[in-house]
């Protein structure tokens, strides 16, 4: 996972590691950390959330809607 420092704060992801966590391209490993990380900074969680306003839904959000989609019709 990509991070850059600001001063004193802790590491945050990086714009590219944000959009590759919201279309599910992380790896595992990078991915949970950078879970762990987003549960306590806001600064990532609103890099992550303008991620997911620019782009399209990941693979993991299309199977969900196409499930949630198919319950739906049936």
């Amino acid at each position: 996972m990509t991070t850059h420092r600001t001063g004193p704060s802790p590491h945050h992801l990086d714009s590219l590691t944000a959009a590759r966590y919201v279309s599910g391209a992380l790896r595992e490993p990078d991915s949970w950390q950078a879970e762990r990380h987003l549960e306590g900074c806001g600064t990532c969680a609103e890099r992550v959330s303008a991620a997911a306003r620019a782009g399209g839904p990941g693979p993991s959000l299309a199977a969900v809607r196409s499930a949630l989609l198919a319950d739906v019709a049936a």
